[in-house]
């Protein structure tokens, strides 16, 4: 039980998010989660070495690894981004996660990324590499939009309930 209740609190912790300020007058319904912008860094870091050593493609498949290592940098980055209850009304805002994410880990991440790799002299360029990046980022987004999802949903019975209880207290 004290498990549990450790596991929930390091949850609740992961998921808190803060309100992002802009420049400016700028008010955007956007929130942001510390916790995750640190492990998304720490990810990258770690893949961007990882891709410049030989040690690597020696242990594991090259392909199991772009499908690993992006999947999980396409999760932790889509997990950044909260948007406010109140704008998710309008289709940019409910969308804003998943818009971001294509565009940074699909498309730079999973595709321009390995053009760009083809430049390098040590580096050759494969097709299979960004099908693999492809694979492993939808993976990691559909994972990361599930517990997101479960996420809101809690939220939003925990503050059902808190709303029936203030509206019971104004009715006594």
């Amino acid at each position: 039980m004290a498990e549990s209740r450790a596991f929930k609190r390091i949850g609740k912790a992961l998921m808190r998010s803060y309100k992002l300020r802009m420049p400016g007058n700028l008010d955007l319904p956007v929130r942001v989660r510390p916790y995750f912008v640190a492990l998304t860094f720490v990810v990258m870091l770690l893949l961007s070495l990882l891709g410049f050593t030989d040690l690597a493609h020696e242990i594991i498949n090259d392909k199991l690894e772009h499908f690993l290592g992006l999947g999980t940098a396409t999760a932790l980055f889509y997990l950044i981004f909260d948007v406010e209850e109140d704008a998710r009304r309008i289709w940019i805002w409910r969308h804003f996660s998943i818009i971001t994410t294509l565009v940074m880990c699909f498309f730079f991440g999973g595709i321009v990324s390995e053009i760009v790799q083809s430049f390098f002299p040590s580096k050759t360029f494969q097709a299979g590499d960004i099908m693999a990046n492809l694979l492993g980022s939808t993976v990691g987004l559909y994972a990361a939009y599930m517990i997101e999802r479960h996420h809101r949903h809690r939220r939003e019975i925990a503050q059902r309930v808190v709303d029936c209880g203030r509206r019971v207290k104004a009715l006594s």
